[in-house]
């Protein structure tokens, strides 16, 4: 959402390393904080924290529903940070991103990285036009190190024709290395949606996995060979609005014949949330299958829509097309 939010304002991200003195820095005057909910002490109830390091305060306001985002409103201006290990900001006005970089510096030792390239395996290229995403150094990594260098490059992640089962009868293979891969690859799934499918598909058998199911995950990461640029474009657009799609497969898995669900969510061109996996509970029909799906796309866009809205961007009506 803040890469959809920063092409859609045409804003740069900017990137700040955090030292562990940021963690640990002791704070000369006094402040207390209220017990966060489900931590309140019962034998008292009006007991409150009393601070000893630092906490971010100089007018931010913390995301209702992301709690790593906060937000600065100046005028008709916004500021927006991210922080998670590192810190990631952007504003409508690059005044108060200068204002904000001079300001953390004096209270912490930090690092200012410049625009942000590069955030833990994704790969940022803003353009005049946009913003690409996508992970394939992550990826050329991934090839190496699982030795399929000199593999033969796949068309397709797998086989439309693929049914996974136990195969309690096939070869048992090292589980370290299968969870490995699978581990590996649902973390590239952030953006490759054209993996998603297959990947957690081969992830349901990571308890006990089998030389076939090994061969598929093989196929998956021979695929990426041969598509290793592909990503995210995030274009610039004048108007933006929230769209999102579900469906289901009755009864796909083999295994306990739960249904599947998919999803995915837009904010107009601007692809953010997606999402594959079994149904918790084993419906009766096709109708309940799509049924239980729509649900959980709801659930995601209400998340997303009141968390919009610490960026100020408001939808009163939400089209959610179930196929």
């Amino acid at each position: 959402m803040t890469l959809a939010y920063a092409s859609f304002k045409d804003f740069t991200l900017y990137q700040m390393d955090v030292k562990s003195t940021f963690l640990n820095g002791f704070i000369e005057e006094e402040y207390t904080l209220n017990n966060p909910s489900g931590f309140v002490d019962h034998r008292h109830p009006n007991y409150v924290f009393k601070l000893n390091n630092a906490l971010i305060n100089k007018g931010f306001t913390k995301g209702k529903v992301d709690t790593i985002l906060f937000t600065k409103h100046v005028d008709k201006y916004i500021l927006t940070i991210q922080i998670y290990v590192d810190i990631i900001f952007d504003s409508t006005n690059n005044c108060l991103c200068k204002d904000f970089k001079s300001c953390m510096k004096e209270e912490f030792e930090m690092n200012m990285m410049g625009e942000l390239n590069y955030f833990f395996g994704l790969q940022m290229k803003p353009k005049d036009d946009g913003i690409f995403l996508n992970q394939a150094k992550y990826a050329k990594e991934l090839i190496k190190k699982f030795d399929l260098k000199n593999a033969k490059p796949c068309k397709t992640p797998m086989a439309t024709t693929t049914k996974l089962d136990k195969n309690d009868q096939g070869k048992c293979i090292d589980i370290k290395v299968y969870r490995g891969m699978i581990a590996s690859l649902l973390y590239l799934t952030v953006s490759r949606t054209d993996i998603m499918f297959s990947v957690c598909l081969c992830a349901h058998f990571q308890s006990c996995p089998k030389e076939s199911h090994l061969i598929k995950v093989k196929r998956i990461i021979r695929y990426l060979k041969g598509k290793i640029n592909m990503g995210l474009w995030y274009p610039k657009i004048g108007q933006i609005t929230m769209t999102s799609y579900s469906d289901a497969n009755y009864a796909d898995c083999r295994v306990d014949r739960n249904s599947t669900s998919g999803t995915c969510q837009f904010l107009d061109n601007y692809l953010i949330s997606w999402s594959f996996k079994k149904q918790n509970s084993v419906t009766l029909s096709t109708a309940e299958a799509e049924y239980a799906a729509a649900g959980a796309c709801y659930a995601q866009v209400l998340w997303m829509k009141h968390a919009l809205f610490d960026y100020d961007l408001y939808f009163n009506h939400i089209k959610i097309f179930v196929w």
